[in-house]
């Protein structure tokens, strides 16, 4: 990713880079949700050493297509992709994306004297 990414910062060096939809998707790679927490932090961490990226959008939801798939073979017959099962209980790559690129993981205000202090906490890592 990190190549590419510089790849086409070079053939358009004015333009910000958007990323649209990465994730892993199981299960039609080996690992399963395990493997969707492995690879997404590394991900994270090539792009936000990349100042010319100016958005993302990580995907790993289960599409139309593929519930109806697994509705005509059997409702609990998993063949589901994402971060819930077949019947929306979460997996625990659920709260990984939040935590890797939530904006704000708490804001505290303290009034002393009638001066606000705000004290914003993000669940930032750095590369």
């Amino acid at each position: 990713m990190d190549k590419h990414l510089d790849t086409l910062h070079q053939t358009f060096p004015e333009k910000p880079i958007g990323i649209s939809e990465y994730g892993y998707c199981a299960p039609e790679r080996r690992g399963g949700d395990e493997r969707r927490i492995e690879n997404l932090r590394p991900h994270d961490d090539v792009i936000r050493s990349k100042d010319f990226v100016g958005a993302t959008s990580f995907s790993a939801t289960t599409t139309t297509a593929l519930t109806w798939v697994t509705a005509e073979i059997g409702a609990l017959r998993q063949r589901v992709q994402g971060v819930v099962d077949v019947c929306g209980a979460r997996k625990a790559s659920f709260a990984v994306p939040g935590q890797e690129s939530g904006p704000v993981e708490s804001l505290t205000v303290r009034n002393r004297l009638n001066v606000l202090h705000l004290t914003l906490s993000t669940p930032y890592r750095p590369v």
